[in-house]
Parts: C-alpha cells; structure tokens; sequence
C-alpha cells in the first residue's frame, strides 16, 4: 500500500481499479467497479465539483413510525387486522422497512456523498455499466429521486427551473415542466419548495438522475480497504476436501490410533471415542465415528505399498 494512498480519502474511479488491481494481482476495470456496486459488493460515492441542492433527511424503519390509525369494522367493533401505520407529513416510505424523516426545505450541499443504491441513483450505475458493456441505455424512473448518504444525513438531490413570476411565465412554466425528463412526481408537496428572487421564481424539483449535476462517481480509501480485506476473506473460506486430502486425514487418524494403542475394530470402540470428543468440547455421535472408523481401512490400503 503506498504512503500516498494513506493520505488520501477518496480516489476517483480509474485511481481505485489500479490500486486494487496492483493488491489483489488481477485486472480490474471500471465496469468491474459499476458490477460490484450493482451487486452491493461495493459503495460508491460522489463528489460534487460544484454546490448543489437538496434536501436532508434521516433514515428510519418501520418500526419508528410512531403514529397509527386503527381498523374499525362496519359495527364499530376494533378489527382483528393490524392497524394502518400513519407516517408524520415529512416522513416518506422509500422500502418495505426503511423511511426517511425529512428535515425541510432545498438546501445546498458540497462534497462527498455515499451512494444509497435506493433511489435513481441505483438506475444511474447501471446505465454507466451497461453503456461500457452492452451499449445499452438504462430507462427507467425510482419514484424515490436521487438519495445519498453522508454520515447519519441522508439527502434527495433537487434541481431548479427560472421562469418569469407572470401570466404569461406561468404558462410557459407548464410547458417546460411537460419537457422535462421523468422525475419524482410522489414527493409529497411538503418537500416541494420555492423562492422568488427579483422577478424570478426559482422551483425546486427532486431530480431523476446524478447526470443534471457537476460530480465524479469516487470510492472512499477506507471503503477500497473493506473490499480488499472482504476478498482476502472469501479466499480463507473452508473449500471441501479433497479425496486425496479426506484419504491423508483418514490415514493420519489411523496412525494415531495406533500410535496411542487405539483398536479402531475393538468391540464397543465407538463408545470410548465419543467420550473422548466429549472431553476436548467438540462431541460427535456414535454414528458418525463408525461412519469414519469404516473409512479408516480402505484409506490405509490404498496408500498401502
């Protein structure tokens, strides 16, 4: 690892497939690291070369909202159902478990934020990966907007549009709005915010895509250290023995029962062995020592010279 990468706290995307294939001794690619955050196996983060806008929040669960509205039958009797959750107005449903708390109105962020792979932002990393891979171009719309993470603060990126505040900018307004690429048209008009300034009206709109702001997708040095150590990991898993490897174990049990004046053929053998599994804190059934001990034999012979 070199001392410079130390220093760092994020690397852009081309400065990370080189660092990480220089560790891990493979060749890795941009679409490699769009794959990986596809996948969850990678977070993502963006930098925000310019100030840009939006709203902040906090997660929470189901479990968190508070507020509830009971079923009633016909005859005014409670239900058997369980009730309605009835979420506070600046709290939105995003998953089956998880809301955000909004905080209030259009603000301005500058940056490094994580990617929460649960809104547009998700559509967008997949677009980038199939554009480098298929050539396709990736369509759809997350009704969630664009959500990132910085920390315990979640935010959903905001564009604005500059009309004229007149009869005739009103109008106009409209029509530019229907132009306008699909965006987030179920956020709730508590986050839906303007400002006038001069003779403008500035309106704030949750975008659809990280593309209508100034940013550079990078990956923090501390999250490249994860992966690495993650793949490090996968590595040292237990894989199945192999047959030769299940006959040398097999043969090295066989010489340790001899060495130590063990019968494995004696009567009632398999009693004495379970005690003794017993006694080191990893007990095994009469059954599965038999199953070895049968084993034992055959193993031997076939290395028999």
């Amino acid at each position: 690892m070199s001392k410079l990468f130390k220093l760092k706290e994020w690397l852009t995307l081309d400065e990370a497939i080189t660092h990480i294939s220089a560790v891990i001794g493979e060749s890795v690619t941009i679409a490699d690291l769009y794959q990986l955050a596809v996948n969850g196996e990678l977070k993502l983060s963006v930098y925000f070369v310019n100030q840009t806008f939006a709203i902040k929040g906090k997660w929470l669960k189901d479990k968190d909202i508070e507020y509830q509205l009971p079923h009633i039958n016909f005859d005014g009797a409670p239900s058997r159902f369980n009730p309605l959750k009835a979420p506070k107005p600046n709290e939105e449903l995003i998953s089956d478990d998880d809301w955000i708390s909004w905080f209030g109105g259009v603000t301005p962020i500058t940056g490094v934020w994580d990617l929460t792979m649960k809104g547009c932002e998700a559509l967008d990393v997949e677009h980038y990966y199939q554009k480098r891979t298929s050539g396709i171009s990736v369509k759809g719309v997350n009704v969630n907007g664009v959500l990132l993470q910085q920390d315990d603060v979640v935010c959903q990126l905001h564009e604005y549009i500059e009309m004229e505040s007149n009869n005739e900018g009103a109008n106009q307004q409209e029509d530019n709005k229907n132009l306008l690429r699909p965006v987030n048209q179920n956020i709730k008009d508590v986050f839906y915010s303007t400002r006038k300034k001069d003779e403008l009206e500035i309106e704030y709109v949750p975008s659809s895509r990280l593309g209508d702001h100034d940013f550079v997708f990078v990956v923090k040095t501390n999250e490249i250290t994860r992966f690495i150590k993650s793949l490090e990991n996968s590595s040292q898993k237990t894989k199945p023995l192999t047959s030769n490897e299940r006959i040398s174990l097999l043969i090295v049990i066989a010489a340790l029962c001899k060495e130590a004046n063990v019968d494995v053929e004696q009567r009632g053998i398999t009693t004495s062995l379970v005690a003794m599994t017993q006694l080191v804190g990893t007990p095994l059934s009469d059954d599965t020592i038999r199953k070895i001990l049968k084993q034992i034999e055959p193993a031997v012979s076939s290395r028999s010279q």
